[in-house]
């Protein structure tokens, strides 16, 4: 059954403004909500997703409810706008009195007919509600629902292809104690027809009496198989009343490892929502529950392992969303904060920390349920979407929608290193700021650098090209505008260290003794990989410094598990290596870039110094390549 409904658009609040608390952040502004009438006893709007689901071109809002039999699809114009909605009833036709509630969505092409299925978290009748969708030509459409067996009290569903057969799988948590298969995570992997083969237990909640309400799939250990994640609640019994986060790694055929679990700080951290993205910009993968009264994070090391996070209290929403809100690069939050009428976004530092979130009022007694975040109007930057209680009113319940109004700042640059380099150019320097996302060009007193790689939103890598002596101003140019750090950096004449012989000259025998007897490790200060979009394994950079006294780099050598050792980069004269690997004179030695393109797998990093014949130095770095595209790891 399907009913249009009008969709009424006012103008209910003034302009809001999310303020930073540090100087070189970015104001995140917001439009007023724009409000769309949710349909009679459509009271609590509490599951929110975000996708073209009528495949044209434009990203549509699908919304589920805890109090009715029924989901609406507004279908976006592209501009910000939503039309009139498309309701379908979820009451299975076997059973006209049971509630068959969408809850909380999924959004995935389950039957691969190139079309977005809608996944529901049933609420009720503890079944999980599939609506195939039937789309045609913009218009929306979607069959007769199917109804899977879940567990007690379904939370929030993951859809992804967990045994790597080109189908799309679906994990299910259970949040409600008591009988059957709740307090646990369950699998089923999908037949690619939209059905789905009978569940298989992931695992048990450790904690006594608790239940999962939500869970993720991704791949935190970078090994390219998909890993389950889910929240435990701290609801009923167990001491201390910590939830955790369990984590699952899948070995890509629908099995998976041991789990293990990561306890959140606090007694009140129940994790209602998960969100598994890059918090701190390092590449790899961290954990965010939203748990009511609190906000935790977890950072993830690559390995599938997190640290045990702080929960922030000044983050409190019933649900909430992660993505960049002010355009300056960095993970921030929107929650929906049911209690206090309003949505409350907080502006992520970089560093796995948020600032004191700031307000946007919703109409009194509104109380925020679902939220999601999404470009709605094609302008790139993120606008917030949020479901409203109707407080009991018949009219039902409210979809409001924020556009995101902030004008993106220039990118800013505080500090560079080193600070000095070689008239000749070469040098290597990072460069750190903020809003470095997308930089199109660096320059050196105003030539452009011999190249840059913007490891981060607030790092860039650069190699410095020839100059005059002399102060310069380093600058970084987004689509934003150009940041200027003025006078960071200092071009001094090529000079030849003390210890240190001419290009292709042999050390003195009381040089060699004196660098073998006092021998100073090479220090290997950054490594970080990638992989170009298109192209099998990927790159390790190695950065480090090379001992005073030594001559030349020897061999920087690979070696994965499955191969003898090979050298990539061998026995070389200082002069080479100094146009090839950018060394650069000074102090405490010469310093050196050396980018390899390699397959994928394990490798080990072996660089070693001379001084003459005699190696003073060696050092070894162990890293990983990923065998597909995936943003910069540094270690």
């Amino acid at each position: 059954m399907r009913r249009r409904q009008r969709a009424l658009a006012k103008v209910i609040l003034p302009i809001a403004v999310v303020t930073p608390t540090t100087a070189l952040s970015v104001p995140a502004t917001f439009a007023p909500p724009v409000t769309y009438q949710l349909g009679a006893g459509f009271q609590s709007p509490s599951g929110l997703g975000i996708h073209d689901v009528n495949a044209d071109g434009n990203l549509d809002v699908v919304i589920g409810a805890l109090d009715i039999n029924s989901f609406s699809v507004f279908p976006g114009a592209g501009n910000g706008t939503l039309g009139p909605a498309t309701t379908v009833s979820t009451t299975n036709a076997a059973a006209p009195s049971s509630a068959y509630r969408p809850r909380t969505v999924a959004i995935g092409d389950v039957n691969n007919d190139g079309r977005a299925d809608l996944y529901f978290a049933g609420y009720g009748v503890n079944d999980n509600i599939v609506s195939l969708n039937q789309s045609s030509g913009g218009v929306l459409g979607f069959g007769t629902p199917a109804y899977i067996s879940a567990v007690q009290a379904p939370g929030t569903p993951a859809l992804g292809d967990l045994n790597e057969d080109g189908n799309l799988d679906v994990v299910q948590p259970g949040y409600n104690g008591g009988n059957g298969n709740a307090n646990t995570v369950l699998t089923r992997m999908g037949n690619g027809d939209g059905t789905f083969q009978a569940s298989s237990q992931l695992f048990t909640n450790p904690l006594p009496g608790e239940g999962s309400n939500a869970a993720a799939i991704a791949d935190v250990n970078g090994d390219g198989n998909l890993d389950v994640l889910a929240g435990v609640n701290a609801i009923g019994g167990g001491s201390p009343r910590q939830g955790a986060v369990m984590t699952a790694l899948g070995n890509g055929d629908g099995t998976f490892q041991a789990p293990a679990g990561v306890a959140l700080v606090g007694a009140t951290a129940n994790p209602q929502s998960l969100l598994v993205l890059d918090i701190n910009g390092d590449g790899d993968l961290d954990v965010l529950t939203d748990n009511g009264s609190s906000v935790s994070t977890l950072l993830g090391d690559g390995t599938g392992t997190f640290a045990t996070g702080t929960a922030d209290s000044n983050l409190v929403g019933y649900s909430f969303a992660g993505a960049d809100v002010n355009g300056d690069g960095l993970t921030d939050v929107a929650l929906a904060d049911w209690y206090g009428d309003r949505v409350s976004v907080a502006l992520g530092n970089g560093d796995g920390t948020f600032d004191p979130p700031s307000f946007i009022a919703m109409p009194a007694g509104s109380s925020p349920y679902g939220l999601a975040i999404a470009d709605l109007n094609g302008d790139g930057l993120r606008d917030i979407v949020v479901g409203t209680y109707a407080g009991g009113t018949p009219s039902g319940g409210t979809l409001s929608v924020l556009l995101n109004t902030t004008v993106a700042a220039a990118p800013t640059i505080t500090g560079v290193t080193p600070a000095t380099g070689s008239t000749a150019g070469g040098t290597s320097v990072t460069i750190t700021g903020t809003g470095f996302t997308g930089a199109t060009a660096v320059t050196f007193g105003g030539v452009n650098a011999t190249s840059f790689t913007v490891n981060s939103p607030t790092g860039i890598t650069a190699v410095a090209p020839p100059g005059a002596a002399g102060t310069v101003a380093i600058q970084v140019t987004t689509a934003n505008g150009t940041g200027t750090g003025a006078g960071l950096f200092t071009y001094s004449p090529a000079t030849t260290p003390s210890g240190d012989e001419p290009a292709g000259s042999t050390p003195t025998a009381g040089a060699q003794a004196a660098s073998a007897a006092t021998p100073r490790p090479v220090r290997v200060g950054r490594i970080s990989m990638s992989r170009p979009r298109g192209t099998p394994g990927g790159i390790i950079r190695s950065t480090g410094a090379v001992p005073v006294g030594a001559d030349r780099i020897v061999q920087i050598a690979s070696k994965p598990a499955s191969e003898t050792t090979r050298t990539l980069f061998a026995g070389t004269s200082k002069a080479t290596m100094q146009a090839r690997c950018g060394i650069s004179g000074g102090a405490g030695g010469r310093r050196f870039t050396c980018t390899l393109r390699v397959p994928p797998g394990t490798w080990t990093i072996t660089t070693r110094a001379l001084a003459g014949s005699t190696a003073i130095a060696t050092s070894v770095n162990r890293v990983r390549v990923k065998p597909r595209p995936f943003l910069p790891v540094t270690g």
